[in-house]
């Protein structure tokens, strides 16, 4: 079974590595003992990984990077509206090809993910895990 998760952790790339938050990427690896294919479907940031990341051990794990959005500035804001259509266009390739699918909130990632779920009609599980719960 193929799980798809969508996800705003922040992916960052050290030494031909991708790195996301630990806890994230921990608890991601473990499902993938369940799964037989996991993608996470998350932001990959320029710049310098913070000292929490850490990569995936889990080979069964797949990345799928896209833009990120999003910040504190009007223009930073702003983003989401050129980065949305990537996001749809990335998420409908890998909703089909899913079996399930986990939404990580919060986060305008996640609920473009929920938005393109409920209108491509897909009848598959899917689960909302809010922070840290």
């Amino acid at each position: 079974m193929k799980l798809l998760i969508i996800s705003h952790t922040p992916h960052y790339r050290k030494e031909e590595q991708v790195v996301g938050w630990g806890s994230t990427i921990r608890e991601i690896d473990h499902l993938a003992r369940i799964f037989t294919d996991v993608t996470h479907l998350a932001p990959l940031y320029q710049g310098t990984a913070p000292d929490s990341s850490l990569p995936y051990t889990n080979p069964k794990v797949r990345f799928a990077p896209v833009g990120p959005a999003g910040g504190n500035s009007l223009l930073a804001k702003m983003s989401y509206l050129w980065q949305i259509p990537d996001w749809i266009a990335k998420m409908r390739v890998e909703i089909n090809k899913a079996d399930a699918i986990k939404l990580r909130c919060p986060g305008g990632i996640s609920l473009v993910g929920w938005l393109v779920y409920c209108l491509l009609g897909k009848r598959k599980p899917c689960w909302v895990k809010y922070a840290g719960n």
